[in-house]
């Protein structure tokens, strides 16, 4: 059988998943990518690796809520950075 190498905090994490749910690491690595593979196939990448952020073997990105919130633009003087483009391209 072919062996598949994974960091040590990823094989911890995926262990920590199939004690919990009582079976072997390998159910969990064979379950994700059987979802995977449906979902990748119906064409939403993104739903394919929901499968992987449930089972907790993938990490979500933090959300940008605050920061987006708290933007403030600068105010520039002088003409637009487009305008000031075009000219130094001519």
């Amino acid at each position: 059988m072919p062996q598949l190498e994974l960091p040590e905090d990823v094989y911890l994490d995926l262990q920590r998943v199939a004690q919990e749910r009582g079976v072997e690491p390998v159910e969990i690595i064979i379950e994700v990518i059987r979802s995977w593979r449906k979902a990748f196939e119906r064409a939403r990448p993104m739903e394919a690796l929901q499968p992987l952020r449930d089972e907790q073997v993938l990490r979500s990105t933090p959300a940008l809520g605050g920061a987006i919130a708290d933007f403030v633009p600068v105010v520039v003087e002088g003409e637009p950075l487009s305008e000031t483009v075009i000219r130094e391209r001519h």
